[in-house]
């Protein structure tokens, strides 16, 4: 039995929307912009030395976009789910789910791959992977809700029993 070594918590890179081409729309699906495109290729070339093993994404467009610039050379399977979706919002942008709502649904979506893998990249949104990284590293709300404030952020987090770890932990930081 393996369990998860490593997680890279990806966010989605700049869409049309985050550019100016587009009207935000809470439950919007806006695709990459020119310059998401290229924000995802950076980050294609700086993990290209990087164990990935499984990609998890959100069901939008600009989520599963990002993995499959990342996933071009390496081929590995790709799940989307809703479980990775941003929290859930009204159209007056007001949330419907709580933040432990939100942890719950993501972390259990994550949980059930990891005793199959040891690489696994995550891409998703802002807030959800912002929640994500605090709860594993068992960090305060000030310190951590600003993770992933900027598209195409990577974190690397580590948890490698056999290398001594005894909680998760940062070791690598990445923006395009």
């Amino acid at each position: 039995m393996t369990l998860v070594k490593q997680l890279y918590l990806i966010r989605h890179c700049e869409t049309r929307e985050i550019a100016g081409a587009e009207t935000a729309h809470p439950r919007g699906d806006s695709a990459l912009s020119p310059n998401g495109f290229r924000q995802a290729e950076r980050l294609r070339q700086y993990l290209r030395e990087m164990p990935v093993e499984l990609f998890l994404t959100s069901l939008f467009e600009r989520s599963r976009q990002t993995a499959a610039v990342l996933n071009a050379e390496r081929s590995v399977s790709v799940f989307s789910s809703m479980a990775l979706n941003e929290y859930f919002l009204r159209d007056d942008f007001q949330g419907v789910e709580t933040t432990e709502q939100g942890l719950v649904r993501s972390l259990g979506f994550l949980n059930q791959f990891r005793p199959f893998y040891d690489y696994i990249a995550v891409v998703g949104h802002n807030s959800i992977l912002s929640t994500i990284f605090m709860s594993l590293l068992n960090m305060p709300f000030d310190e951590g809700r600003e993770a992933f404030n900027a598209p195409g952020t990577c974190r690397i987090l580590r948890y490698d029993w056999t290398r001594g770890d005894k909680n998760w932990q940062e070791t690598d930081f990445f923006m395009p």
